[in-house]
């Protein structure tokens, strides 16, 4: 029937977002996603809480302010596409998170386990993996040339660090296209 509805955004794309008041201390709010929201990459959330951030719950939307932000251990098999975004938070906490349950993501749209590592070293970050963890002892992160293995999520979720590390160039950018089109434009606002 035809009609008018309200469809929800993405939480998988309003997770960098949120990421980006996480590691900034400034809240940013994405509007019209409720606490009631059934989609399961919510969960990010109580992760953020755990590391020290303040979710705030409004009627219009959520928003995550960060603090001192502190390492984490937890399961994250069911919100692989997740991991590159908490990775990228979890390079600013003091001492090593370890994301567990995560080496199904080397079979994503490209290895994002290896991605992720390969793209952390480059911002001067420690990350390893031994068989199904992810292990990343958080730091400063440095300005770096990120590749992107043509992966929107890895493009996204390192677009977030440069926000604490200004240099960071992002390869192809326009892999972003995938699922999120106006990503850049989006992203751009939370500078004026």
């Amino acid at each position: 029937r035809t009609g008018n509805y309200s469809v929800e955004p993405d939480v998988s794309n309003a997770s960098y977002f949120w990421a980006a008041g996480a590691i900034t201390g400034q809240a940013v709010k994405v509007r019209s996603i409720s606490k009631t929201s059934l989609q399961g990459d919510l969960g990010i959330l109580d992760l953020f809480e755990k590391m020290g951030c303040r979710v705030i719950f409004d009627q219009d939307g959520i928003a995550v302010r960060g603090d001192a932000l502190q390492c984490i251990t937890t399961d994250m098999g069911d919100m692989p596409d997740m991991v590159p975004t908490m990775a990228v938070v979890a390079a600013f906490a003091k001492g090593t998170t370890c994301i567990q349950n995560v080496a199904h993501l080397k079979a994503k749209e490209c290895d994002r386990l290896g991605a992720v590592i390969q793209e952390l070293g480059a911002m001067g970050i420690t990350a390893h993996s031994t068989g199904e963890d992810l292990y990343i002892q958080g730091g400063q992160p440095r300005a770096a040339e990120i590749e992107t293995y043509n992966d929107h999520r890895i493009a996204m979720s390192f677009a977030v660090a440069g926000l604490r590390a200004p240099g960071t160039r992002i390869r192809n950018p326009s892999c972003v296209e995938k699922s999120f089109p106006t990503f850049w434009e989006v992203y751009g606002s939370l500078f004026e």
